[in-house]
């Protein structure tokens, strides 16, 4: 038989009042019975460089690059028939440690993973000839660009291979006019860094030139 004084809304606070007492006591309880914490935190990991494998860099059957250069005005005439003639494997991804997200360590560049004839191209002045991706502009002139070795590449939006592209950052007050220069082969004058570059610990390129003049190639 059902007491007439749980089926009333006072006495159903009372019980909610008195539940919510037993629990909250149990709780307080329950945390100061809890054992005080010993040992010493545990440190985040050690921020590390990551060293890459070492590649060799392997060329096709019967393909040699000591060819000699040709020369223009004190520049070596290229193009990437040369500059990818060769077979090229980029660096394993890196997965960056979440921890150091914000200045993420580069891996160190590998020796081996170019031809010597094709380094020997390190810190030359060149007049290097593909078809530009523009990457920045300042008004109609790219500022910022690939120099790639096909139009398929700048136009189909295929991924190109790493050593068929240059990535172009030209002088200040210097830019290539996209309305006269777009789909067609482009010469960049400039000095050409040949080297594995990472930027924020991400491999971003092989070719590096810093373009200072610019002209349709005939």
């Amino acid at each position: 038989m059902t007491s007439s004084w749980v089926s009333s809304p006072g006495s159903w606070l009372r019980i909610g009042i008195v539940s919510a007492g037993l629990l909250w006591g149990g709780a307080v309880h329950a945390v100061a019975a809890a054992p005080p914490l010993r040992g010493t935190p545990i440190a985040p990991p050690a921020k590390t460089t990551t060293t890459m494998p070492t590649n060799t860099a392997l060329l096709p059957d019967g393909v040699s690059l000591d060819a000699p250069d040709e020369m223009e005005n004190g520049a070596v005439k290229l193009t990437f028939s040369r500059l990818a003639n060769f077979r090229y494997e980029p660096p394993p991804l890196v997965l960056l440690d979440p921890l150091n997200a914000l200045d993420p360590q580069a891996p160190t560049p590998r020796t081996n993973s170019i031809p010597a004839p094709i380094r020997a191209y390190d810190g030359r002045t060149v007049a290097l000839t593909g078809y530009v991706l523009p990457v920045r502009s300042v008004g109609k002139k790219a500022t910022e660009l690939l120099l790639l070795r096909d139009s398929a590449t700048c136009c189909f939006g295929a991924s190109p291979q790493y050593n068929h592209f240059a990535r172009v950052k030209m002088a200040p007050g210097e830019g290539l006019d996209m309305n006269d220069l777009r789909g067609v082969p482009v010469t960049i004058h400039g000095r050409l860094r040949v080297e594995e570059r990472y930027e924020h610990g991400v491999f971003s390129g092989l070719y590096h030139l810093e373009g200072d003049r610019a002209w349709r190639a005939p």
